[in-house]
Parts: C-alpha cells; structure tokens; sequence
C-alpha cells in the first residue's frame, strides 16, 4: 500500500512532461501559424491565349502570366488584379482577394506599298491592326509629278496618302508623271506669253502672241503647234521644246483694188464716196496733211500698143481715213490732159504766176517732184515737171 502512493507523485510528474512538450510549451519554440493564399484566374479572348489558367497566391504576393498572341493576331489589352502589361507578360498587382486576368487580342494585316517609274512610296509595308489606318509618304523624282495612288480605299492629300479602314490585307500604288519645260521666245515687233510653261507628258498647252501696233505674225514654229488667231495650240508634250515667233511690219488694205492695172472710177468732183477711187498708176505725187488725209496728184501709167506714149494723170484725189473714202478733188478723169489756167473753174486769163490759185492746174506729169508752203503742210506746191 505504502510503494503505491510512492509511486504516483512520479507518474503525474511524467504526464505533465508529456503534455508541456506536445503543446510546445514549456521550451524556447514559436508557436506554428497558418497562410491564407488566393486564387487568381485568367481568360483569353479569340486570337491568343494567357498562361497560366489559374494561379494560387499567398495574400499580399504577387504573380506573372505570359501572353501569346496567334499568328495574324496582337494582344489588344489586359485587364483585372491591378495589373500591368510589359511586352507579353502582364504582372498582377498585390493580391489580397480573388480576382480573374482577361486578355483579347486585335488580328493585324499587312498593308504593302509600290510605286512605279519616276519616285517612291514609302513604308513599302505596315502592319496594321483591324479598324485602324496607315499613312504613306509619295515622294515624286524631280522632273516627276504624282500621277496617281490607288489602293486600301485612302486618299491623297499633298504628299501624304492615308488608307481608309483595314480590315483585310491590301496593296497601295503609286504612279507618277514625267514634265517637260517648254519655253518661248519672240523677236522684235511683238511678244509671246507665258515665256515658259511646265507640261505634262501626253499634254498640251497654249501660248497667247500679241503683235505689236503695225506688225503682224510672220513665222511660229516649235513643239508641233498650231496657230489659231492669237493662241498658239501645241502638239502633244513628249519632251522640253521651244516656241519661236517672228514678226513683220504690217500693212493693211485700206482700199483700191485688189487686181493689177485697175481704172479708177471718178464720182462726183469734190463728193468722197466708198466707189471712188484712183486708177493704178506709177510715180504719183503723195503727201499727209495736219488732219492726216492722204493726198495725192498725177502719176503715169502702163504703155499701151502701139507703145508711142504714155498715159499720164493730172487729177488730184484725197483720201481720208476717218471715214475710208477717196473724194476726186480735181483735175481730169482722163489720161494725157492738158494744163489749164483754170480746169476746176471758168477759164481766166495766166495772170497769177508765182502765186496760189484754184484755176491752176499743170498738165499731165511724168515725174514731179514737190514742197509745202506754210507751217501746217496742208498745200502742195509743184517745184519742178517733166
């Protein structure tokens, strides 16, 4: 009875032994602890995928996926746990709850570029994501012009070409045009105008030829043209050429005949008429007065069979460009007449030698030669005859 008591104190002694070491009390240990983690999800869209699908992370951590866009296709965006992409990996931010990572993706076509002889196009190729534009840089060579770009639905502005929408592969092209220079020149009497004009090939242009007062167009030549009035059309531009024009002193048919040898016809003395006008005739005596009518008196004519003598004029004639009209102002209307002390009025005795009178008039003249009295030129005066 008395070894069993003895005992006890001992066995209790153990058991709190054992217990103080399965709690961990009693010594120098930290007591264990538990980690809350959470789960983090990605889904992609169509064209690309993200790794991985599911991801357990320690709250307060962090984790990375890995995006890969298919072929044709590029990530368009990633969003979801506060993240951020940095080329195909995107990095969530500090987790401290679930979340899920979405990724879509944009498919991409290629939009090529080519130019034809005469300058450039460039990029030659872009890549560019569906719904989105390009633009390209036309660049002619010099003597080139753009002639035309075509290609992805874009349009032209300046040097610049933007292509519509894409949303499918496509090609631009570019033409270009070559120009020519073509001058002008013009010698005296008149000019030609623009002095140079820049055509394209396959073009024409005009240049306008302004003779000066009392010239005409003589001669225009060059570049395959034509003259039309005052417009000088030329022939279809294939290379640089040149437009010459010369001019000539202009005379203009103010009247008489248009034949050789033609009579005159004598209206009534004194009275112009649009009918009258002097018979053809050589070495006449002509002067202007201050008004600028045109006077002239006598002459000779052609021989006639049997070639014995030669018709000679006495008449007088006046001709005035205000109105365009010759007046037979004296003398006979016949060849070879005779000198009169008055043939314009009653016949009077030669008493007025040396001095002016409208009853003189000389007989018919071969050759005559002539002055002027007074200040304004208006009269003539005969020196000498034969």
């Amino acid at each position: 009875m008395t070894r069993a008591l003895e005992l006890f104190p001992i066995g209790v002694a153990c058991m709190a032994i054992a217990l103080l070491s399965a709690c961990g009390g009693g010594g120098s240990g930290n007591p264990s602890s538990s980690v809350t983690t959470y789960q983090v999800s990605a889904t992609a869209g169509t064209g690309g995928t993200i790794s991985p699908a599911s991801a357990t992370v320690n709250a307060g951590s962090t984790t990375t996926l890995a995006l890969t866009a298919n072929n044709g296709y590029a990530v368009s965006s990633v969003t979801g746990c506060g993240g951020t992409l940095s080329g195909n990996a995107y990095t969530t931010g500090t987790i401290n709850a679930s979340c899920t990572v979405t990724a879509s993706f944009v498919a991409q076509y290629a939009v090529t570029a080519s130019a034809g002889a005469g300058g450039t196009i460039s990029p030659a190729s872009a890549t560019v994501n569906a719904g989105g534009t390009t633009t390209l840089t036309v660049t002619p060579n010099s003597g080139y012009i753009v002639g035309n770009v075509t290609g992805c639905g874009g349009t032209l502005s300046g040097n610049t070409f933007a292509t519509g929408t894409i949303n499918a592969s496509c090609n631009v092209t570019a033409s270009f045009i070559a120009q020519y220079a073509v001058t002008a020149s013009a010698g005296a009497g008149g000019t030609i105008s623009p002095a140079r004009a820049t055509v394209n090939a396959g073009a024409t242009t005009t240049f306008t030829v302004t003779p000066n007062s009392g010239f005409a167009v003589s001669s225009i030549t060059g570049c395959g043209g034509s003259l039309a009035g005052t417009l000088y059309t030329t022939g279809t531009i294939n290379a640089a050429c040149t437009v010459t024009v010369s001019f000539a002193a202009a005379f203009t048919w103010v009247s008489g005949s248009s034949t050789a040898d033609a009579n005159g016809v004598y209206g009534t003395q004194g009275v112009a008429a649009a009918s009258d006008v002097p018979g053809a005739r050589h070495g006449p005596v002509t002067w202007t007065d201050a008004a600028g009518n045109l006077w002239l008196f006598g002459g000779y004519g052609l021989f006639a069979p049997p070639f014995t003598d030669v018709p000679m004029f006495n008449d007088v004639w006046k001709y005035s460009p205000a109105i365009g009209q010759w007046t037979w102002v004296g003398g006979p209307n016949t060849a070879n007449g005779p000198g009169s002390s008055a043939p314009w009025a009653p016949p009077r005795p030669r008493t007025l030698r040396g001095q002016l009178a409208p009853q003189h008039s000389p007989g018919r003249m071969r050759a005559v030669t002539y002055g002027c009295s007074g200040d304004t030129g208006t009269t003539p005066r005969v020196i000498a005859a034969g």
